[in-house]
């Protein structure tokens, strides 16, 4: 059953291009109007019950096979969308702006997650399709930045992907962006300078270091040329359009996800290690089977924790779920006053701990083996913070 359900992405795609391919804006009203419902019904839930700040993390589900066949789903709502509905001799039923939505959020925002995942693969033809993914999506610089600059600093205030205490979305989506683009900028022209064009391309094209953003960069310009080639005169404009929906919600999933959520330093100024309760998780069934288990995050950052102890596999949850947040991130008030106690809260489990607890539970070499061989790419520029 679990694993049936990491195909709903795939399902909502599907009907999304037969409903365009078939010019049916019924069933695209379908399509949509379920959503909502599902939105607003599972908010509702969360607001009668709200989850506990604290809770035991739950495993994974979501396999290799869910991520990679999503892929082509992407491509071809991308081409259908794109190319548009109806001929010369009729006068289509779905206009520009639909077929936009309709590409946005039923195929670039699980599009992104799915990259999430692929940019971590050992294999080389899964990480040039998370390059692939990343590109259309209108965010070429998040392979490099997510794997060799968010894994190593996340939780500290130089993170860019990360938001300190009070931050609103929008002070965090400029912060991002900016602190985002000039490194991966900065990096990708070092590393032409000191290796030329040709061995920084080899590397690219294996899906590492910051060449990568290159490659990824020529994916998003491929993208618009071959839609100007399909339907120069409404394609740009659709594409445009899901390529600002992909990077509002990246942006906007990164901000949830670490929300507040500070490593703490000794007294030489060591940063602590990465640990669960570093990363905001929800356990909710809609959001973690639409877009492949993304918020089980601590997971993503530390895949050993639950065979640790039951402190070590107890983690920050989001009390109103990841769709709830996802809503109530634009109205900054409402979000502080939430997130206020439950961030109080942690650091009063925090200090309940014993001293050495959440330390000794992740520094044991085979873990932190474990860990580190699951979130960098080989690439011999392999430094962390220091823990």
């Amino acid at each position: 059953m679990l694993f049936a359900c990491h195909f709903a992405p795939h399902v909502v795609g599907l009907w999304a291009i037969c409903s365009i391919h078939l010019d049916s804006r019924a069933a695209l009203v379908v399509l949509f109007a379920a959503g909502l419902l599902t939105v607003v019904a599972q908010f509702a839930t969360c607001v009668v019950a709200p989850r506990p700040a604290i809770a035991r993390l739950e495993l994974p589900t979501v396999s290799f096979v869910h991520v990679a066949s999503f892929v082509p789903v992407y491509l071809v709502l991308l081409f259908v969308s794109v190319r548009g509905a109806g001929t010369i001799f009729s006068t289509p039923e779905i206009g520009l702006f639909e077929r936009a939505l309709a590409l946005g959020f039923c195929g670039t925002v699980p599009a992104v997650a799915a990259a999430h995942e692929l940019i971590h693969s050992r294999s080389v033809l899964c990480r040039l399709s998370g390059l692939a993914l990343a590109g259309l999506a209108h965010v070429p610089y998040f392979p490099y930045t997510h794997v060799h600059l968010h894994h190593r600093q996340v939780a500290t205030p130089v993170d860019a992907d990360s938001a300190r205490p009070g931050e609103t979305i929008f002070a965090f989506f400029g912060r991002s962006l900016a602190v985002n683009l000039s490194a991966a900028v900065v990096s990708s022209i070092t590393v032409f300078r000191m290796l030329g064009a040709r061995r920084a391309l080899a590397g690219a094209e294996r899906g590492m270091g910051a060449a990568s953003v290159i490659l990824s960069a020529l994916f998003t310009v491929a993208g618009y040329l071959s839609v100007a080639v399909i339907n120069a005169t409404e394609g740009l404009t659709v594409l445009a359009i899901q390529g600002l929906i992909g990077f509002s919600a990246l942006t906007a999933v990164n901000y949830i996800q670490h929300y507040g959520l500070m490593r703490s330093t000794d007294c030489s100024g060591r940063t602590c290690p990465i640990a669960a309760q570093h990363s905001w998780n929800a356990n909710d069934a809609l959001s973690n089977c639409l877009y492949f288990d993304l918020f089980k995050h601590s997971h993503h950052h530390v895949p050993s924790a639950t065979h640790l102890n039951s402190t070590a596999s107890s983690a920050p949850h989001l009390p109103l779920g990841a769709v709830g947040a996802m809503w109530l991130i634009f109205i900054p008030p409402l979000w502080f006053r939430m997130m206020g106690p439950n961030l109080a809260r942690l650091e009063d489990f925090r200090q309940q701990q014993p001293a050495d607890a959440w330390r000794a539970a992740y520094l044991s070499p085979c873990l932190r083996s474990l860990k580190f061989s699951a979130i960098v790419w080989s690439t011999g520029d392999n430094q962390e913070l220091a823990p």
